[in-house]
């Protein structure tokens, strides 16, 4: 009889995703971006993660589902914005209002498109051509 636990051992947090040009990977504790420049040089970007992810916070399941939403979200459109950047070349830089802008504006075409044309379309179906919802149908069977 064994009366010791097995061990486990704690696997890495890695991940990435595609950007312009390139691919960010995101470690456990920096975040590194490789991209191909205009000119066809391999640009490296890294950076520091903050050290919320490394946090007893990130223990918690809820919290720990909130902030790796944010992570990818937040990290993602800044890897993006980075290799956006470097395949305009150093005059033009997309942040600040402009990136806000386009962000703000990407976010409501997407509402629109994904749920709000869809949602409509389904209810003027059911309101001109009397038809009802397939759920509908179930319950009254």
């Amino acid at each position: 009889m064994i009366s010791e636990t097995p061990t486990q051992t704690k696997l890495p947090n890695y991940g990435g995703q595609a950007v312009i040009e390139g691919v960010m990977m995101r470690g456990k504790k920096f975040a590194a971006i490789a991209m191909r420049n205009p000119a066809g040089e391999i640009i490296i970007h890294t950076e520091k993660l903050n050290k919320i992810y490394q946090s007893k916070i990130m223990k918690i399941p809820f919290l720990r589902g909130l902030i790796g939403l944010n992570d990818a979200l937040v990290l993602g459109m800044k890897a993006l914005t980075i290799s956006a950047n470097t395949q305009t070349g150093e005059d033009e830089k997309l942040e600040g209002p402009a990136l806000f802008f386009t962000f703000a504006l990407s976010l409501a075409i997407a509402v629109l498109i994904f749920f709000l044309i869809p949602a409509s379309v389904g209810q003027a179906v059911e309101k001109y051509l009397s038809w009802k919802p397939w759920i509908g149908n179930l319950v009254e069977e």
